[in-house]
This record gives structure tokens, C-alpha cells and sequence, in this order.
């Protein structure tokens, strides 16, 4: 549960954008997340490469924590008004060896910066991450119309591509 804020969950406790905090959090709840995807891929008879994790805020930061570090990767990851944490535990592999990935984020945003999907981007890019960047104008911490429609086409090319 998110405190003072009765309907909101959280992966792990955040409270400002320092990045060590968020490194820590997003290490610490990495195993519950690749417990929950293990199990659904399970369930479902998926194979990894067919994996799309989809993110928003914190939801993006788990699935570019967890998404990135996979042994298989996923087909794509999509994340919402987010940034990354953990940078430095990456290292470059050719770009067939990620998953795609797509950061949008609003320029109005008042709770995550849109420079922390900047950074995120510029980041990926210099390990060959295939990522696509855009930017939402007037949104605040949400997530737009066109970011979704984005997202669709992202999803739909990755699974295509994978099929």
C-alpha cells in the first residue's frame, strides 16, 4: 500500500526520486516481480520471448529493472512516466540480444521528471537497447491517448517480429 493514499500500491517504498533509493527499492522487490512473471508464463504456456511487461511510474522502473535483466528477453518493454534505475548493473549486448523498448512521458509531469525517461533513453541507447523516446506535451503523470496507441504498435511489431 502506498501511505496516505488509500487506493494506490507501490513495488517498494519511495519517498523522493533519489536515485539510490530507487536503485535499492527496485533491487529489493526484483525477485517478487520475476516470481510473479515466472508464474504467469507459466500458467499461460508462454514462452519468454513472447513477454510484453508494460509499466506505469513505478510499474515502469520494475519493468525495466526485471525486463532488462532477464535471462530470455521479453519481446518488448513499454513503461509510462518512469525512469531507471540500477544503470550501471547493465552492460551492452547486441541489439537482437534486448528487448525492444519504449519510454513515453509527459512534459507536464509534477511527480517524475521528464528528463528521468530522458536519461532512461540516452542510457539504453548507449548499451544498443532498441528504445523509441516520445514525449507527451501538457501531460502531467499519466498516461495519454497517442502514448497508448504507441504502445500498441510497439506491442503488435514486437510479437510480430518474434512470431
Amino acid at each position: 500500500p502506498v501511505p496516505g493514499y488509500p487506493i494506490g500500491r507501490q513495488w517498494f517504498p519511495i519517498s523522493r526520486l533519489d536515485p539510490s533509493e530507487l536503485d535499492r527499492g527496485a533491487a529489493a522487490a526484483e525477485a517478487d516481480v520475476r516470481g510473479l512473471i515466472d508464474a504467469a508464463l507459466a500458467e499461460l504456456s508462454l514462452p519468454p520471448e513472447r513477454l510484453v511487461l508494460v509499466g506505469f511510474s513505478q510499474g515502469t522502473m520494475m519493468s525495466l529493472q526485471v525486463g532488462l535483466r532477464l535471462p530470455t528477453a521479453p519481446a518488448a518493454i513499454i513503461g509510462f512516466s518512469g525512469a531507471l534505475p540500477n544503470p550501471n548493473g547493465l552492460t551492452a549486448r547486441p541489439p537482437e540480444a534486448w528487448p525492444t523498448v519504449l519510454l513515453v512521458h509527459g512534459d507536464a509531469d509534477e511527480v517524475v521528471p521528464v528528463q528521468a525517461s530522458q536519461m532512461a533513453a540516452t542510457h539504453l541507447q548507449s548499451l544498443g537497447v532498441p528504445v523509441q523516446f516520445g514525449i507527451a506535451p501538457g501531460l502531467g503523470h499519466g498516461i495519454s491517448p497517442e502514448g497508448l496507441n504507441h504502445a500498441s504498435q510497439v506491442i503488435r511489431d514486437s510479437l510480430l517480429a518474434k512470431a
